[in-house]
């Protein structure tokens, strides 16, 4: 097991057989810390579990099984217990304005393939990292990191469902982020996508960027937040000296 600790303060870890523990307060962000860990994590599946992530007995067990029942696939969701849809304004914004190129959903095929992968509780083949490491461009939380690495995995094959690979999320009751934030972040990070990953060249989806620019600004007014500033090409860097989150 790998830990890649960015606190400000290094975490006291109860020493065990097989634990590295990596304290690296300079990393820029989570997408570092994820590279980090691959270039450090030997065997044929690199898993990545957040902090707040419990392992059920098993878990890594049905994962191995999915792996060697799924040998064309590169990626594997865990299944997160208590993780359900609920319909309320922000699944009805999804389901309108989030499409093509943006489209939130996670399945293709349910459930022998995926459109993404939640970023919690995740594993990849490591030949993906070969081709493919997570864009360090993306500082500090790294908004959509799991899902722009899950599109560019996709050239390399499937993404699946690791059925009975079960993990607890335990989740904040209130997010670190304010929604201002949350709002500035996936404007800045989505815009980068569409321009980093070509999204443009299929016509519909100019058209689904235009829509998804649409609602977005409908959320920006709603909280009193004016129009966001158009034609970002890229995530937004601390100054220098500025610390990442």
């Amino acid at each position: 097991m790998i830990v890649i600790d960015q606190s400000a303060k290094k975490y006291e870890l109860q020493r065990f057989p097989g634990l590295e523990h990596i304290y690296h307060p300079g990393l820029s962000g989570l997408a570092a810390a994820r590279n980090l860990g691959c270039s450090l994590a030997v065997g044929d599946i690199v898993a990545f579990f957040d902090d707040d992530v419990e392992l059920r007995p098993c878990c890594l067990d049905a994962l191995s099984k999915a792996s060697i029942d799924n040998p064309d696939a590169v990626g594997f969701q865990l299944e997160i217990e208590g993780l359900h849809q609920h319909f309320d304004l922000t699944t009805l914004h999804e389901m309108i304005f989030q499409h093509g190129f943006f489209s939130a959903g996670y399945f293709v095929d349910k459930p022998s393939q995926l459109s993404r992968l939640r970023g919690c509780a995740m594993a990849f083949r490591s030949a993906t990292f070969l081709h493919e490491r997570f864009d360090e461009k993306l500082v500090g939380y790294g908004y959509g990191e799991d899902w722009e690495f899950s599109r560019r995995a996709q050239r390399w094959g499937r993404l699946v469902l690791a059925q009975g690979a079960r993990v607890i999320h335990h989740t904040s009751p209130t997010n670190r982020f304010k929604k201002r934030e949350i709002l500035e972040m996936r404007w800045e990070a989505f815009n980068y996508f569409y321009n980093k990953l070509r999204g443009d060249t299929r016509w519909i989806d100019r058209f689904w960027h235009l829509w998804w620019e649409f609602g977005e600004s409908i959320n920006w007014l709603r909280f009193g937040m004016g129009f966001p500033v158009l034609g970002i090409k890229g995530p937004r860097v601390p100054d220098a000296g500025e610390s990442a989150k």
